[in-house]
């Protein structure tokens, strides 16, 4: 499934949310992705409307992977989270 594009209306929906987090001034500064197609274009979206925002890549995001390492990794990349 690493392969599997944003449907057209998963690009939709997810630009709608993005417009509403710009129409409350929502900045964020990094934003942490799977690798997978899916992942990275919904980032790219993200990006599109925060330029300065950060996009990382991070393997243990994806599949099955133990959730300990993926911890590890965002708290690597980050002082505050909301999950």
């Amino acid at each position: 499934d690493e392969d599997r594009p944003l449907t057209k209306k998963g690009v939709r929906q997810f630009e709608d949310l993005v417009r509403h987090l710009a129409d409350i001034d929502l900045k964020l500064d990094l934003i942490l992705t799977s690798p997978w197609l899916r992942a990275v274009e919904t980032a790219d979206i993200l990006k599109k409307y925060q330029p300065k925002l950060k996009v990382k890549k991070v393997g243990q995001l994806a599949g099955d992977a133990d959730v300990k390492d993926t911890l590890d990794v965002i708290f690597q990349d980050v002082e505050a989270l909301a999950i």
